[in-house]
Parts: C-alpha cells; sequence; structure tokens
C-alpha cells in the first residue's frame, strides 16, 4: 500500500467544499467533503489521487499532498477561488 497524505492549512477557520478519487489497485474510490475547515490532515492509501478543493469564504489555503516522499503544493485565497490536483 502507498500512503498518499493531504495536509490542508492557511487562515485557521477557512472553509472549504472538497471533491477527490483516490485509485488503489484499479479500484476508484471517491470522497466528497462539503463543509471542511482549515486546518485538516488526510491519509488514504492508494497508486494516484485526483480531485478539486474550492474556498468557501475568505481566507487563505495551502493543500499539500505527498506520496512516496514527493510533495505538491498549491496555495490560494479568496472565496470562490478553487485548486486543482492530480498525484500518482
Amino acid at each position: 500500500m502507498n500512503p498518499i497524505n493531504i495536509e490542508i492549512s492557511g487562515t485557521t477557520g477557512t472553509a472549504y467544499s472538497a471533491h477527490w478519487r483516490v485509485e488503489n489497485a484499479g479500484k476508484t474510490h471517491e470522497y466528497h467533503q462539503e463543509h471542511g475547515q482549515v486546518p485538516a490532515k488526510l491519509s488514504y492509501n492508494g497508486d494516484a489521487i485526483s480531485g478539486t478543493v474550492t474556498l468557501l469564504n475568505a481566507g487563505q489555503l495551502t493543500l499539500t499532498v505527498e506520496k512516496n516522499g514527493s510533495r505538491s503544493r498549491s496555495v490560494t485565497q479568496g472565496k470562490g477561488s478553487t485548486l486543482q490536483f492530480s498525484v500518482r
């Protein structure tokens, strides 16, 4: 199993919604988070992950995805802004 770690940080209390797909051993699992809040840490086992995070209010959000020692980091701010990510 390959752990995929997600950290959502930034302005404490910033609200977001998220949707992602985790691929593992040829199967895809979908996850939805309607009203997440900064900070958050999530972990999944899988081969790949892709998704979208949308800010629901003002503030800054940093999305960090780590897999097999590789790290992808994206930052956005402002209500309605969206981050799309994909890590294999």
